[in-house]
């Protein structure tokens, strides 16, 4: 009795820390006390790899986190993500009622000047956040569609930090409420050095999104020129190809380099 009551604790603080279900909290607590589930990490520093990365590696950690777009806990790193790259974060929403299908979470400022020279982080900077969308409501709990407030928003608790594994993400005062595609936040955990982070969007599904100068100024850093034209056996210039650059280069020219 004395050991099934302890572990209902655990499961019942392991649920509120990380916004899952009792019963998954019930499993993590089970896997961890056998020594299956890594601990998560409580710190984060310029170029150390974020939480999300490490948990995603374990063969028996929890991956998902609460979306910040519609709230349900369905968010993971996507297979774009760039595990170089460690002060940006690719995120995907498996949650089927959400449209958030690519967000980026790029850390803007650690106390490095490393990270103000970045080139995501300079057109961010050069680009200010604004209303792309008309104003969109969701009536069915755990989604989120173009246009609608981020979860992330409205939410009553902080959100988790992809870089540090704290609930201690919360919105910015500098946050822009017209953009429901972009979000500014920061983190309250005084062991990361994340203390502004910028949730952008990139796809959704709408060609507003897609066409966002933010966006499209993201993907012209990480892709380069959008085609180019391949030439044909007569030397005649032939169809626009689009080239896909190696994680390598994406990091190269994220960093400026």
């Amino acid at each position: 009795m004395t050991k099934n009551s302890a572990k209902k604790r655990a499961a019942r603080a392991y649920k509120k820390a990380h916004g899952t279900t009792y019963p998954e909290a019930r499993r993590a607590v089970g896997a961890r006390s056998t020594g299956d589930l890594p601990a998560p990490a409580a710190d984060w520093t310029h170029w150390s790899s974020p939480w999300i990365r490490r948990i995603a590696g374990s063969s028996t950690g929890p991956e998902a986190i609460t979306c910040y777009l519609c709230g349900n806990s369905t968010m993971i790193r996507a297979f774009g993500d760039v595990k170089d790259d460690h002060g940006r974060v690719e995120l995907y929403c498996d949650n089927p009622d959400c449209a958030a299908r690519e967000v980026e979470l790029i850390v803007m400022r650690d106390g490095h000047s490393a990270t103000f020279r970045r080139a995501d982080v300079e057109a961010l900077e050069s680009i200010a956040a604004a209303a792309h969308h008309q104003i969109q409501t969701v009536d069915a709990p755990d989604s989120w569609v173009a246009g609608a407030v981020p979860w992330v928003r409205t939410a009553d608790a902080p959100a988790t930090c992809v870089f540090c594994g704290e609930q201690t993400c919360v919105r910015s005062r500098a946050d822009v409420v017209d953009d429901r595609g972009r979000v500014q936040l920061y983190c309250d955990n005084p062991r990361c050095d994340v203390r502004e982070v910028e949730l952008i969007v990139m796809r959704d599904g709408t060609p507003r999104t897609a066409g966002r100068p933010d966006v499209l100024r993201l993907r012209e850093i990480d892709e380069g020129p959008e085609s180019r034209p391949s030439a044909s056996s007569t030397g005649t210039p032939g169809l626009r190809v689009r080239r896909i650059p190696s994680p390598d280069e994406k990091l190269a020219r994220r960093l400026g380099h």
